[in-house]
């Protein structure tokens, strides 16, 4: 019979055996980098996915921080009838007379890779540019619909009738040009089932240190929302990296919408834009 001494010894040592092991699993891996410099991430390969913006998901917990509260209001330059290629880099003369939106925060944490949205117009159409720095990318080969954008990184562009959300329309690009766009009303009542106006483009391209989404939305379709050459607007980006078997959400936005959770679907994180 085993002296119970002994027991006692063994027990412990299991004991501490298993907590090792949960703490080596727990700790996150760092990424392997690609001769791009960029790692791509399928996040069927995980375990533990995020649900994404929509629903519940696996959040970073890292404490909530004080950070520039970005932006709320930002002006549009026009241009003169451009020649616009959408190619997602950026080589059009039209765009050296663009504002860029460069303060883009994560007021949940402190993970914010830099992102930088520029937008100019014409008489016809909006275009939108943004810059994304991300060194591992989160992305799908394929969809099954249009909702799988949501276990991905993205950039995302919203724009409200009134500064209520009543009604508003959101567009939702990952890294390879794929849209996720949908109409709702606050709060959180999605129609997915809403499609693009004739007219929208958008195109991405990965490159050495993350990825680029160029694109354009007609202003017949804007022009219902613009009041006195203004609209309620909004700019975010899903920023998602693997931990282990899991998928840790981050979250930016061009303005801090004071809540104690993301949540990107609320009034105050709209600003204004205004067409000059």
């Amino acid at each position: 019979m085993t002296h119970p001494r002994n027991l006692l010894a063994i027990s412990l040592l299991l004991v501490f055996f298993l907590g090792s092991l949960r703490v080596s699993q727990t700790i996150a891996q760092e990424p392997q980098k690609g001769d791009s410099g960029t790692k791509l991430i399928n996040p069927a390969t995980v375990s533990d996915v995020t649900n994404g913006e929509h629903g519940e998901g696996i959040m970073n917990d890292s404490k909530k921080v004080t950070m520039n509260p970005g932006v709320s209001e930002f002006d549009v330059l026009p241009v003169d009838s451009p020649s616009m290629k959408m190619d997602a880099k950026k080589t059009e003369a039209a765009w050296e007379v663009a504002n860029s939106i460069r303060s883009f925060v994560n007021p949940w944490n402190t993970v914010c890779p830099e992102t930088v949205l520029s937008m100019i117009h014409d008489k016809d159409f909006l275009y939108f540019f943004f810059d994304v720095k991300d060194h591992e990318i989160v992305l799908l080969p394929s969809l099954s619909g249009e909702r799988d954008i949501e276990r991905e990184d993205r950039v995302e562009l919203f724009f409200s009738k009134d500064p209520d959300m009543r009604e508003y329309y959101c567009f939702e690009i990952d890294a390879k040009g794929r849209v996720l766009s949908y109409r709702a009303r606050h709060y959180r009542d999605f129609d997915f089932s809403w499609e693009p106006p004739e007219g929208f483009h958008a195109v991405s391209q990965i490159h050495t240190d993350g990825y680029s989404v160029e694109g354009c939305i007609p202003l017949g379709f804007l022009k219902d929302l613009i009041h006195e050459n203004s609209i309620f607007f909004g700019a975010y980006r899903a920023d998602f990296s693997k931990n282990g078997d899991s998928l840790i959400e981050n979250w930016q936005t061009w303005k801090a919408p004071e809540t104690d959770s993301p949540d990107f679907h609320v009034p105050a994180s709209l600003g204004i834009i205004h067409f000059r």
